[in-house]
């Protein structure tokens, strides 16, 4: 939680979230996967983590190079 500004930050956070929920549910209901990436997440953990959402939907296996 923020120190300064707590009430501004707690409400910029749930409105985010609101936001977010709405987008992945309006993707997922046109077929879209929704993975969310933040800047702080190792780049290679996300790539595995994409990696494995892309072996898990093809049914097959993905190799990275």
């Amino acid at each position: 939680m923020a120190k300064t500004n707590a009430a501004f930050w707690a409400e910029k956070v749930t409105t985010n979230r609101r936001r977010d929920a709405d987008t992945d549910a309006r993707l997922t209901a046109e077929g879209w996967t929704v993975l969310r990436i933040w800047e702080h997440e190792e780049p290679a953990e996300a790539a595995d983590r994409v990696a494995e959402t892309v072996k898990r939907l093809s049914g097959g296996s993905t190799s990275r190079t």
